[in-house]
């Protein structure tokens, strides 16, 4: 967190970067602190609500006081009971009060067992008081924009945090760890406190562990869905590695780090946040699609392999596009700098003049994939290293010059896919051109388009330029669904070698036919990308754990027999030195993890407890259409291949899921039934 400050003195910039770094508590240097998290806690645990313990002596004075008004209270219903008239009244007028008490007792029963969040923080400069006014500075908040991400907030309250006791203070030098109230509204689940806003923010918007398991909820009283939207939107501020999101669907949808953790968040949804009966859809896990050259295919043979040629409905434009699969360490590559391309488009965005600002989709992508130790690369530096490892590929011939015709990534603009520009007699300017402008000079990049546009438009004829977009967003809708079963893409490279344009009516309007064509063209683009990919053998990649295990030798065979049947697969096993466990190392599918640690802990009566860390993404070696063709395989297996295809299980519980078609069969060679009549 403290890596953006200098090592040495001399390299301090100013003053406040030097009282940050010699934790310098005086009342002239700037307040800065870091809140990790926010922690929820009762209202009536806070040291203002807290009962207040008497002593010896107010005991024996409330006593006294309690027995002075019960000798009160008699004297006065004999005197009452003197009348019956009097004593109806005062029995209605007695009555009043109990009910009031009643209900103000129900008011603090209900103010106390609300939920207050209470920040945990360390103060690294300065000294931090309550009623002090200060700035709330988000993850990504930048000094160079002040006015954003930013905020102002008054320290209602300052508390040291003793395990699950509080305790009130007025101040609190640099230094401490502490707990800190007011923030909520302010802080989600971590952000820094500032006297100046020229301070950095020390919080990040990446976690060590990404979010792989998801499940939709809903209650089981419709009425009661504010209480789960209540109760959601608490628990993704009490918890940091939790992440809530609603589907264009209207789904109310979860996403956790695994089983266990997706335990914890239902039950305390149940019982302390929403506090309502919820009911759980099956776990969601995420897949990927890719595909692989078959073996058998010669080098001919795969130099045109994959090439489709698609015409839009009303056959005025007509697209010629090939599907290569991409090297896996180039795959890998662009995996593990998806910042370094999203840092590149937002420079991209801010010379053309355009207000950059990171979506939802754009956090999700960088959530799944990014860490705290990848380093940002500047554009030629991620050129040229996507150039070296295009170098390594087996085909040269094939991605020879291909990072200077690069016309996008995808999805979502930065993701492990390309789309390549191979169109005769049109041109786009590299990614490097671009990188060598900005340096010398700020004239926007779409300038010379647009006067090539505007040329084109005076001389009434369209051409490829005036559907970039249009291509752009197919391809980007085409990796973001794949045609198995609409996960995205991984690996792919898209070739786009013709583009053609026939429309002989020249009396036409190229304002409208630009209006009317363009949305074929998204349509057309999108289904020649997927009938390109499936020319190919496709595959399916599944999410991985990374699992470690702590075993005896009596435990190790029952062990090894869990994760055989969960379809894991064991990476390394070594005994620890001077101790009789064995420490294991396994990979294992996350679709197949479900129910994995009750199952290791019985097998084994509790000896061994896995610990599960989500690894990435894994393809699994199976085609999913694959049916037995050769004689061989039609004698080991039949017509109707009895070996179970993995693959094409998985992606058909996929497609379910989402409401697609499959191609199961309810019913095989089924007779016609007989009926009996009655006589």
């Amino acid at each position: 967190m403290l890596g953006i400050l200098p090592t040495s003195n001399a390299e301090f910039k100013t003053g406040f970067e030097q009282d940050l770094y010699n934790c310098n508590s005086s009342d002239s240097s700037p307040v800065i602190a870091y809140v990790s998290k926010m922690c929820a806690v009762f209202s009536n645990q806070l040291p203002e609500n807290r009962r207040k313990q008497w002593t010896a002596e107010e005991l024996r004075k409330r006593g006294r006081q309690k027995r002075d008004e019960l000798l009160l209270a008699s004297n006065n219903r004999q005197e009452i009971s003197l009348t019956d008239t009097s004593s109806d009244s005062n029995n209605e007028y007695q009555k009043i009060p109990i009910s009031e008490d009643s209900n103000v007792i129900n008011e603090n029963e209900e103010s106390q067992s609300k939920e207050t969040f209470i920040g945990f923080a360390r103060l690294y400069s300065g000294t931090i008081r309550v009623g002090q006014k200060l700035y709330v500075l988000g993850p990504k908040y930048d000094p160079a924009f002040p006015d954003l991400h930013c905020s102002e907030v008054t320290i209602e309250g300052l508390y040291l945090m003793m395990g699950r006791e509080l305790e009130s203070l007025q101040e609190v030098p640099a230094g401490n760890v502490f707990g800190v109230g007011g923030l909520e509204g302010h802080i989600l689940k971590n952000g820094t406190l500032s006297s100046t806003k020229k301070c950095k923010s020390l919080a990040g918007v990446t976690t060590e562990t990404s979010p792989i398991v998801r499940v939709a909820l809903e209650p089981e009283d419709p009425s009661e869905i504010n209480k789960l939207i209540e109760g959601l939107r608490l628990l993704n501020q009490a918890d940091p590695c939790v992440e809530v999101l609603v589907q264009e669907t209207g789904e109310h949808v979860i996403l956790t780090a695994g089983e266990v953790h997706l335990e914890r968040c239902l039950l305390d949804l149940r019982e302390r946040f929403a506090k309502i009966e919820i009911q759980v859809s099956p776990p969601i896990v995420p897949f990927r699609e890719t595909i692989v050259s078959v073996q058998e295919q010669n080098k001919e043979l795969s130099t045109q392999h994959g090439v489709v040629t698609v015409s839009t409905p009303n056959k005025y434009c007509v697209i010629k596009l090939r599907a290569v699969p991409l090297p896996s360490n180039v795959t890998s590559f662009l995996n593990q700098h998806v910042i370094t391309i999203k840092s590149i488009l937002d420079e991209r965005q801010q010379r053309n003049k355009v207000e950059s600002q990171i979506t939802e989709e754009y956090e999700d992508s960088l959530k799944e994939v990014a860490n705290k130790e990848e380093r940002v690369l500047d554009n030629e530096e991620f050129l040229k290293n996507l150039e070296s490892e295009f170098s390594k590929a087996v085909d040269k011939e094939i991605w020879k010059d291909v990072v200077d015709n690069i016309w996008a990534f995808g999805p979502k603009r930065i993701g492990p896919n390309i789309l390549i520009n191979k169109v005769s007699n049109y041109t786009r300017k590299s990614w490097r051109k671009h990188a060598n402008e900005s340096k010398n000079s700020d004239v926007p990049l779409q300038i010379e388009n647009d006067k090539d546009i505007n040329k084109q438009s005076s001389s009434w004829v369209l051409t490829i330029r005036d559907f970039e977009e249009n291509i752009h967003t197919g391809f980007q809708l085409a990796t973001k669904s794949g045609p198995l079963c609409a996960e995205p893409m991984m690996g792919v490279a898209y070739f786009l070698e013709d583009f053609k344009i026939s429309i002989t009516d020249e009396n036409l309007d190229v304002t409208e036919m630009r209006s009317k064509v363009g949305g074929q063209v998204i349509t057309t683009m999108r289904d020649a990308c997927r009938q390109s990919f499936l020319e190919w053998s496709p595959r399916l990649m599944l999410a991985m754990y990374s699992c470690d295990i702590q075993a005896t030798t009596e435990t190790l065979g029952r062990v090894y027999g869990v994760i055989s049947r969960r379809r894991g697969r064991i990476i390394s096993e070594e005994m620890k030195e001077g101790t009789p466990f064995f420490q294991i190392c396994a990979f294992l599918p996350v679709f197949e993890s479900f129910g994995f640690a009750d199952e290791i802990r019985t097998r084994t009566s509790g000896a061994a407890s896995p610990q599960l860390i989500f690894s990435g993404f894994e393809m699994l070696d199976q085609d999913p259409f694959w049916v037995p063709t050769t004689e061989e395989e039609l004698e080991d297996l039949g017509e109707k291949s009895d070996r179970e295809n993995l693959a094409k299980r998985y992606m058909e519980s996929v497609r379910i899921r989402k409401g697609m078609s499959t191609n199961k069969k309810i019913v095989e060679h089924a007779e016609k039934q007989r009926t009996l009549k009655k006589k």
